[in-house]
């Protein structure tokens, strides 16, 4: 009884062992990722539906699918559309689903009044077949203004302001020039967010779309470096990465930090950060929870990597 007694004591003592942490970070990308991919596809193109997707999903990948609404459900002889219904198969299906104006004009040409109408509208309209508004805007013609940036930012994480070309007829992609700019994407530490229209049809088509599955396949095999996302994941989660400050670092045998948007929302903003904590911490198991929820924590030894949410609640970690 004595032995197991003095066990048990040096298993309290154990158990009850203070966490010292030296400081608290935000990694720059989700994880312990470098860099950020975004694949996303402009128009709603009925290739999107039946090969983009089935192709991504095929890696465990999701993408953005920027919709032009007035041309869902419609034919033409030159482009083949998506219906809603596939529209709405694919936000079920876990992609992003995101708002590309209504009839696709130049809208640095309209009035305001036109201008917010064209947002306004698709987003009701996607909103009613996916059951989600749009967060994310992409501009027609990539045309933008001061007043329509000002517009389509209103109410959303982020607009895509910038873009590689992925295409073979107009950017004239080939798998070295694809490798080139992934390998350009992770030592640069960027976030890529790609621009591809139709597969074998439409606007920068390919000529062989299966360069574009083999360079999903090469971003594949670079996930432990890259995180690969939808666009408004990044989005938020840069944003957000920015915008955040941590308060109240305390180490003891519960240890903890609080996190804090400083202008951004957090009923807007509501991307789990990845925040790295740093110190010594063994190879012991350590867990975090936040507001009553458990959240994932990953030991590295000299820091702990805890997903959270950035809303001014505290981040508990025990061992």
């Amino acid at each position: 009884m004595k032995h197991t007694f003095l066990l048990s004591g040096l298993l309290l003592m154990t158990s009850c062992s203070s966490i010292e942490i030296s400081n608290v970070e935000v990694q720059p990308y989700h994880g312990d990722h470098k860099a950020a991919i975004s694949f996303t596809f402009d128009d709603g193109m009925l290739c999107h539906y039946t090969d983009i997707a089935p192709e991504l999903e095929k890696r465990d990948m999701k993408g953005t699918f920027w919709i032009i609404g007035s041309n869902m459900d419609t034919e033409s002889p030159d482009y083949a559309w998506m219906t809603w219904q596939q529209v709405a198969d694919l936000a079920q299906r876990g992609h992003e689903i995101s708002n590309h104006s209504w009839h696709h004009p130049d809208l640095t040409q309209l009035s305001e009044d036109s201008l917010r109408w064209e947002i306004a509208y698709n987003d009701s309209v996607l909103e009613s077949v996916t059951g989600r508004r749009p967060r994310t805007f992409c501009y027609p013609y990539n045309a933008m203004s001061d007043l329509v940036i000002k517009v389509a930012s209103e109410g959303r994480v982020g607009t895509r302001t910038y873009q590689a070309a992925h295409g073979q007829v107009e950017s004239h992609q080939t798998a070295e020039t694809l490798t080139q700019w992934l390998d350009e994407v992770i030592a640069q530490g960027q976030w890529g967010v790609t621009m591809t229209h139709g597969t074998t049809y439409g606007w920068d088509m390919w000529n062989d779309p299966q360069v574009l599955y083999a360079f999903f396949d090469q971003v594949n095999t670079v996930r432990d470096q890259v995180w690969v996302a939808t666009f408004e994941e990044v989005a938020a989660y840069t944003s957000e990465a920015k915008d955040v400050t941590i308060s109240d670092i305390k180490s003891g045998t519960k240890a903890s930090f609080i996190p804090s948007l400083q202008s951004l929302s957090p009923d807007l903003f509501d991307q789990y950060l990845t925040f790295c904590v740093n110190g010594e911490f063994g190879d012991a198991t350590y867990t975090a929870i936040q507001d009553g929820i458990s959240l994932p924590v990953c030991n590295l030894g000299n820091r702990l990597l805890i997903d959270a949410l950035p809303n001014g609640k505290e981040v508990v970690i025990c061992k």
